[in-house]
């Protein structure tokens, strides 16, 4: 009896070393002690992308990793759809996200931000294979406009009356949905629009103002409001470098500043 016991003691402990184990691992068995798991969407060149050997690389990138590094962790890059990336943050899918996403009013409401580059974007950036008009932010007046998924171009387009929207995951099929005319028009970010332009000189372009209660307020690191040690955490070390220059040398690399 005191055999069979000790056998189910010992089976005990094992389990409950397994599911402790599992626990501090996390899903894929990642040790989330250990490895700072970093989710974005590889279509905002010069902030990510993929490069020629398949690597996910850009400025929010190099942010991920020396973040990582002043955490004492190695960071795994997981690329998502943009639009999946906040659910993902809140299902403790991923740690951060780091992808050039804009510090908005709606996002506040369900994920802490750390503002860690860009300015007040005021603007939209709009996209034609023919000359805009002399309207070109009526946006009814167009069959359809194309604009990526989960951006706040997006929810701004969506919340006007008459607005056909088609959304995409990516910046390469806005680009597509124009130039084979399935779109007459897509709506970008400025900074993200101007590099797509110089990629497509074809397109005609311009600003279009955003009423001042859509203005945005730069770009933000996402962390689960669920994490409020994580994000102090990254508000210090996101200080640090900018106090430090690390942030203005990382701009500088990926031609996001010429000073």
């Amino acid at each position: 009896m005191k055999k069979y016991w000790l056998f189910y003691f010992l089976s005990f402990l094992t389990l409950s070393a397994c599911s402790l184990s599992g626990y501090n691992r996390g899903r894929g068995g990642v040790d989330r002690e250990r490895v700072l798991i970093v989710g974005t969407n590889a279509t905002y060149p010069p902030y990510e992308s993929v490069d020629e050997q398949g690597r996910v690389v850009g400025f929010d990138i190099d942010v991920a990793t020396e973040l990582g590094a002043r955490l004492g962790k190695s960071v795994e890059v997981r690329e998502l759809a943009f639009d999946a990336l906040i659910l993902s943050l809140k299902r403790g899918r991923i740690d951060l996200i780091v992808s050039g996403m804009s510090v908005t009013p709606s996002r506040l409401k369900e994920i802490y931000m750390v503002p860690y580059q860009g300015e007040e974007i005021e603007e939209l950036f709009l996209i034609s294979k023919q000359p805009l008009g002399k309207d070109p932010g009526k946006f009814s007046q167009y069959s359809s406009v194309a604009v990526q998924s989960g951006t706040f171009q997006e929810e701004y387009l969506l919340s006007l009356r008459g607005v056909h929207v088609r959304s995409f995951d990516s910046v390469a099929e806005l680009v597509m949905e124009v130039r084979y005319g399935k779109s007459p028009v897509a709506v970008l970010e400025p900074s993200i629009g101007k590099v797509t332009v110089e990629e497509f000189p074809e397109f005609s372009h311009c600003l279009v103002p955003l009423p001042e209660d859509q203005k945005i307020f730069g770009y933000g690191i996402g962390v689960s409001k669920s994490r409020g040690d994580l994000h102090k955490e990254v508000i210090d070390h996101v200080r640090e470098m900018k106090a430090d220059g690390t942030m203005r040398r990382l701009e500088r690399k990926w031609n996001l500043r010429k000073d």
